[in-house]
């Protein structure tokens, strides 16, 4: 059993960020048995507001201290663009040593650029 961080750009059309999110981790559950799709950020969304900065970042805390929590097996990157968010949560994951996955094929060459920044 593995814990897969799902990460996905969310502040643009947030409410549709979100329905995308959930059907990631509806997929997940149905096609991978052995993977847990771990999305915290989708519950705080709906208690927090994101264009609040305090806010934000309680949420981005949030995530971070579940990423350095050491039971995240690896970060799963989805959707169409790395966000300011995706970015950061990458930077722990590379901290942490989680491996890093992209998942589309818009994401597999925003990771490529973005790891070889990161690791140069």
């Amino acid at each position: 059993m593995k814990i897969a961080y799902i990460a996905h750009p969310i502040s643009d059309r947030m409410q549709e960020r979100i329905e995308q999110v959930k059907f990631i981790q509806f997929h997940i559950y149905k096609c991978e048995p052995n993977v847990i799709p771990f999305a915290p950020y989708v519950r705080a969304l709906e208690c927090l507001n994101d264009a609040d900065p305090v806010q934000r970042k309680q949420g981005m805390d949030h995530n971070t201290h579940f990423l350095e929590s050491g039971i995240i097996d690896e970060v799963r990157l989805y959707g169409d663009t790395l966000s300011k968010g995706m970015v950061e949560e990458c930077l722990i994951a590379l901290r942490e040593q989680i491996p890093i996955k992209a998942m589309t094929t818009e994401m597999l060459i925003l990771a490529e650029k973005f790891l070889r920044n990161s690791v140069s």
